[in-house]
């Protein structure tokens, strides 16, 4: 009688074990599974030393970093110019033109410094 019960039991872990791999799954099927599992093996972002992706593990150098950060926040120069043109007289903010280049240059070299730090910082833990 023991062993009956011995086996049931086993029997009902072997159970319990698949309810659970299907939940964790999102009841998903196995087929589902095991696809998924070749496709990662063939994604290329999932093998770390792949040479197809060495290039986003490169660090860049403080200069490349300089000029990704004039480029990123130079490119936003004019649209911020534009911007307060159109916002400062909404709020009744008086300004000139030549004032409101000046707020404009003084934002666009904070957010340079700002973003070459940020991008030295995250190149240094990478």
């Amino acid at each position: 009688m023991a062993s009956v019960t011995h086996e049931a039991l086993k029997l009902i872990v072997k159970k319990l074990d698949q309810i659970l791999k299907l939940l964790k799954l999102g009841r998903r099927s196995v087929d589902r599974e095991e696809e998924e599992k070749a496709l990662n093996e063939n994604d290329i972002f999932s093998r770390p030393n792949n040479p197809e992706h060495a290039f986003m593990l490169k660090r860049q150098s403080k200069l490349q970093s300089f000029i990704e950060s004039v480029v990123t926040v130079g490119s936003g120069l004019f649209v911020a110019l534009g911007v307060q043109l159109l916002v400062f007289p909404l709020y009744d903010i008086d300004v000139t033109l030549f004032q409101n280049i000046q707020i404009v240059c003084i934002l666009t070299v904070t957010s340079i410094i700002r973003i070459y730090f940020v991008r030295r910082f995250f190149s240094k833990r990478i």
